[in-house]
């Protein structure tokens, strides 16, 4: 091969690198934005903190110094948003309807929950409350084969018992059991339950 391996490849990543330009657009770094109240003094004081953590044992044995250090730095933070929000509440003086008054008038932030939707049918909701009804009916929808149920009390069908089976669960009773929770006997029981059946059996026709 013409050139050997090493200029094929290169030339296939060339061609790779334009196609991929040329189709694919490039996403642009968002940079962070600074607040208002940041200036030059606290980006020299935050270059000095990050060189120390960089360059220096700053767990350990420079602790104390990389504390000395952040702890001004953060002062200066403090002095910095105070000054700022002292120059922001006064400027309403110099400026009625200045940012003070936008602030007032349409608070910090916009919301960005909507306020009016639109149905299947064409029409928009107007309350918040048909808005919130029609965002859960879109996300979850209700179940068409769902059975219906009928609130009702429902009363349990009771098995008649007869007598033998009531004869034959007293005489299965063993005489000589060990008591149960109630602490009796099912000596003592046996008795009364006979009794019981008794009764029973004298009252069925």
């Amino acid at each position: 091969m013409v050139g050997g391996c090493d200029v094929v490849a290169g030339a296939l990543t060339r061609a790779l690198g334009q196609a991929m330009e040329a189709s694919m657009p490039l996403s642009r770094k968002s940079a962070r934005i600074k607040p208002p109240w940041w200036d030059a003094g606290l980006e020299e004081s935050k270059r000095r903190l990050n060189n120390f953590r960089r360059t220096r044992d700053y767990k350990v044995e420079d602790r104390d110094q990389f504390r000395v250090l952040r702890n001004e730095h953060l002062k200066k933070i403090r002095r910095a948003k105070m000054e700022s929000w002292r120059k922001f509440a006064t400027s309403i003086n110099l400026d009625i309807w200045g940012p003070v008054y936008r602030w007032a008038r349409n608070g910090s932030s916009k919301s960005r929950i909507p306020s009016s939707v639109l149905r299947e049918d064409g029409t928009f909701t107007v309350t918040a409350l048909e808005t919130a009804e029609c965002l859960l009916e879109s996300l979850i929808p209700r179940d068409v084969t769902a059975p219906i149920f009928e609130h009702g009390i429902v009363e349990r069908e009771r098995p008649e018992v007869t007598e033998a089976e009531v004869k034959r669960a007293v005489w299965r009773m063993a005489p000589n059991k060990a008591p149960g929770l109630d602490g009796r006997g099912s000596q003592e029981g046996l008795g009364r339950n006979r009794h019981a059946a008794n009764q029973c059996s004298e009252r069925v026709p």
